[in-house]
């Protein structure tokens, strides 16, 4: 599980029984601010990514330049930020142009921090006009060290932004009477095959101590895809999943 620094936002990881029944006193690693941690505080490591990457995709549009020069702008107090959005693979080649049948295509950046490591997305989508979300690409850029075995860090990346994908376009679980109405893959849609995007991994060079790739990966694909719809078409994706949101029903 993971805790929010109340006062810089950022997310580490915390085993929850060090916490004991009342909470005890914690000090960020890079605010140095302390405060007192509670269970009931511990969330998913994944839970805050959407809202932070909203909040700063809308920040960044009001900025001049690409929405990466905002991230870059924005990080360069952070210097743990800093190796992943200088990485060309993730910084370059702005704007995305339209598919071959008109449809809309646009990039969306998403960043998390989590577990020691940095991953930074990019994500390239269409939409067409039923408001479809097809994600074509994903771009993604990871600092966690030294890496000890890149096949490892990759095939890490690959599987979490495949996890997470599919969660923010259909990972639905609803309940009825108070039980759960999804009973196996026929009823909870994943994400298949004919659906996956072309993804590119790119480790950045580090000396460095080893840090987490389990799931870093996961956390900023359904931001960054977010991010690329409202590139696309001008409208705010607030509703996880996306197949809820008002862009599906249009």
């Amino acid at each position: 599980m993971h805790i929010i620094c109340p006062h810089c936002t950022t997310s580490f990881a915390i085993d929850l029984a060090t916490l004991g029944g009342a909470g005890r006193t914690v000090r960020c690693s890079r605010c140095k601010e302390v405060w007192l941690a509670r269970p009931e505080d511990a969330i998913d490591a994944t839970a805050p990514v959407a809202a932070m990457a909203e909040a700063g995709e809308q920040a960044a549009a009001e900025a001049p330049g690409t929405p990466w020069d905002a991230r870059a702008e924005g990080s360069s107090d952070q210097a743990e930020e800093i190796p992943v959005v200088e990485s060309p693979s993730i910084s370059g080649d702005w704007p995305a142009s339209a598919n071959a049948d008109g449809a809309p295509r646009a990039r969306g950046v998403a960043l998390h921090e989590a577990f020691g490591s940095v991953v930074a997305q990019v994500a390239e989508v269409s939409v067409d006009d039923a408001g479809r979300i097809k994600v074509d690409r994903i771009v993604c850029a990871v600092d966690c060290g030294t890496a000890v075995n890149p096949d490892i860090i990759k095939a890490q990346m690959e599987g979490g932004i495949g996890f997470g994908l599919g969660a923010a376009l259909y990972g639905a679980i609803t309940l009825k009477d108070g039980r759960v109405e999804q009973s196996n893959f026929n009823d909870y849609r994943v994400l298949r095959m004919n659906e996956a995007p072309k993804v590119e991994v790119y480790i950045v060079p580090s000396t460095e101590k080893p840090t987490g790739v389990g799931e870093p990966g996961v956390a900023p694909v359904g931001p960054a895809v977010a991010n690329a719809v409202f590139a696309a078409t001008g409208k705010r994706v607030y509703v996880f999943p996306f197949v809820k949101s008002e862009i599906a029903r249009s």
